[in-house]
Formats: structure tokens, C-alpha cells, sequence
């Protein structure tokens, strides 16, 4: 499996290295970030070519692209991606909670006869959920708890991040615009979304806590399944305390996962 990587921040760079380390088998051909410092490095680091621009990104012959950029580069790329007739992991998931968007892509991906593959992210349960849909399943709630130091968007909810110093609830609302205001914060909101009952019926809780150290994430379900509770702390990740380690995780088992011959789950 030939693999390019577009963007080369802390993702980026921990899923070149778990090609490199035989994590995930493949063979990265070439990288693109808009530091030129960053793509360089990773390029020296294993032996790829990194290039300024996408139009020199589609010249390597790749079998699949994965986005460790932003929701902005989801939008920008992944419909040439997918018009270029290459299968694409989307790490920055929060582009999906666009309804409009998520509908296109899905439909680009069909024409093309290619894949568009979203990890769990920092959050699990979402194979529960996508059961539980096949029945009838009434309300999805996620909560997130985060240091007020986390959250880079916080000032779209009004409050200083700086002044905060007791939990304060700095969003409560649909996943679509938790999304909106809070892209580098919770993406998990939208790969919640789409597994279970989509991004304006899934509800969203964003807590700014001075208390807590790591980002944690609820997860409430309710159906004719019966019922779910599901609380993850994550460590946030070196270096990137807006980003959970385990983010980088789910990437790296999802891509090792597209070689395997046995699955596990739903």
C-alpha cells in the first residue's frame, strides 16, 4: 500500500513514524504541509518526498491518502482525492458534521468507486451505536471535559480560557456547531454524528475545567437496545495539548486494520 500524508503536525507525524516502524504496512511516498519546516523534516526522517502543493502531491502513484491537517483540508483536498480515484482516512472528522458536505463526499466516493475511512478518534462506542441504529435508538449525548489550556477555540464562547477557574459549561447544543465553534476540539462529536443519529440530533456538552488534567469524554446512549454509559480519559498528546493521544492511536489501528485479514466488531 503506497501512502501519502497530507499535513506533518504531531498526527501527522506519528503515523509516518508507525509506517516506518512496520505498524502499519505500506510505504510512504510523499508528505505535503504548509510548514515547509515540518514536511521537510518528515521527508528527511524517512526517506519521502514532501512537496509544496497538491497539484505535485497527485504526480506519486498512491493507494490511499490520509488527512492529518485540519477540517479546512478536508475541504479543500479530499474531493480531488477522491476524484483522482485514491481511498482517503480522514483524521480531521469534525468536515463530516456539514451535512451537505458529508452527503457530497459520500456521493463522490460512490461515482469513483473509492473509500473514505474516519477513525474512532478519541472516544469508543461507536460500533455499539452503529448497531443500535440498525433498531431504534432515541438519543446520543456526549459530554467532553477539557483544561480551559485545551480548548484553542474557547474565546468563541464568550469566555476568557485565561480567567477561568472553576467548570464552566462554555457550550451545550447540537454537534454541527460545537464543531463550528470548537474544529480543533471535537472531532469526536462528528464521528459520533455519524454513527449514531446524526450531527443536528446528537447533543453536545463542552466543559472548560481548571481541575482536570486529562480530556475526557461521555458518551450517553438510549434505544430500544436498552441503554449506554461510556467515559474515556484520555492523556492529551506530546506536545499538542489540544489533541488526545489517543487520536493518533485510532489512526494508526484503523490504517493497520485495511491489511488484515480478520476484523474485529461491528
Amino acid at each position: 500500500m503506497n501512502l501519502g500524508i497530507i499535513g506533518c503536525g504531531y498526527i501527522g507525524k506519528t503515523l509516518a513514524r508507525a509506517v516506518a516502524r512496520g505498524k502499519i504496512k505500506g510505504k510512504l511516498q510523499v508528505v505535503t504541509a504548509l510548514n515547509p519546516g515540518d514536511r521537510e523534516n518528515v521527508a528527511r526522517e524517512h526517506g519521502c518526498a514532501a512537496v509544496e502543493s497538491f497539484a505535485e502531491f497527485k504526480n506519486y502513484p498512491l493507494d490511499l491518502v490520509v488527512e492529518a491537517a485540519s477540517q479546512e483540508a478536508v475541504r479543500q483536498y479530499l474531493p480531488s482525492i477522491l476524484e483522482h480515484g485514491w481511498d482517503a482516512v480522514v483524521m480531521s472528522t469534525g468536515a463530516f458534521a456539514d451535512e451537505d458536505f458529508c452527503s457530497s463526499m459520500m456521493e463522490l466516493a460512490r461515482a469513483n468507486g473509492v473509500s473514505v475511512y474516519l477513525p474512532s478518534g478519541a472516544i469508543g462506542g461507536l460500533d455499539l451505536l452503529a448497531a443500535a441504529r440498525q433498531g431504534r435508538l432515541d438519543r446520543v449525548q456526549l459530554t467532553t471535559t477539557k483544561p480551559p489550556s485545551s480548548l484553542e477555540q474557547a474565546e468563541s464562547s464568550g469566555a476568557d480560557k485565561e480567567t477561568i477557574d472553576e467548570p464552566k459549561v462554555l457550550f451545550e447544543g447540537e454537534a454541527r456547531e460545537a464543531v463550528r465553534l470548537f474544529p480543533r476540539n471535537i472531532n469526536v462529536a462528528a464521528a459520533l454524528s455519524l454513527a449514531g443519529l446524526g450531527a443536528r440530533h446528537t447533543n453536545v456538552k463542552i466543559i472548560a475545567d481548571p481541575g482536570v488534567e486529562r480530556n475526557i469524554h461521555q458518551v450517553e446512549a438510549e434505544g430500544d437496545f436498552g441503554s449506554f454509559k461510556l467515559t474515556v480519559e484520555n492523556m492529551p498528546a506530546p506536545d499538542n495539548p489540544g489533541t488526545s493521544y489517543l487520536a493518533s492511536l485510532s489512526g494508526i489501528a484503523l490504517l493497520a486494520g485495511l491489511c488484515e485479514n480478520v476484523r474485529v466488531g461491528t
